[in-house]
């Protein structure tokens, strides 16, 4: 394999097939592949045409910052929903997932909204309570995207009173 006067030796037997794995920091450009005969260097062939390595592309990929697990929501109020992606994804999908033990369904589809890391979501009043999980994902693939790492919860506006109520109760002994 050479690139102008660079060149990279690799030997091996004359088997007619060998596979070469490019590294990681190998030199992008243009090479062409040079045989020779190891004791005759005279005797060699060369590709016509040049071939272009160049740096691997990163995968897409997204992760869900908050909410990520343990927190409750009261029926009728915001949710900030966060995430961070990494490389070039324009639109997100965000989807609310119930269930428990590893057995999470779509419940409600928030919609599309532009890949800027927030997301606003007011939880309707009469949003049902129990354990949920937020689903993110890049619009144009699924595949691409991540959920909350556990559940958090909606809870009705009455608990959410009475669990405050407990906590000054024990900050106060």
């Amino acid at each position: 394999l050479f690139k102008a006067e660079e060149r990279k030796i690799a030997e091996t037997a004359n088997t007619g097939l060998y596979s070469w794995a490019i590294p990681d920091n190998f030199s992008t450009g243009k090479y062409k592949i040079r045989i020779e005969d190891k004791e005759d260097p005279s005797n060699f062939d060369e590709s016509k045409k040049a071939f272009s390595i160049v740096k691997k592309r990163e995968e897409a990929q997204i992760k869900v910052l908050f909410p990520n697990g343990g927190e409750k929501f009261v029926q009728g109020s915001t949710l900030d929903i966060e995430w961070k992606t990494k490389n070039e994804i324009k639109e997100v999908r965000i989807k609310i997932l119930k269930g428990t033990f590893g057995l999470w369904r779509i419940f409600r589809e928030l919609g599309v909204t532009e890949n800027d890391g927030s997301e606003s979501w007011d939880i309707p009043e009469d949003f049902p309570t129990g354990k949920y999980k937020v689903r993110i994902e890049a619009k144009d693939n699924p595949k691409i995207g991540d959920e909350s790492d556990k559940s958090f919860e909606i809870i009705k506006p009455e608990k959410a009173e009475e669990e405050q109520e407990e906590l000054r109760k024990e900050i106060e002994r």
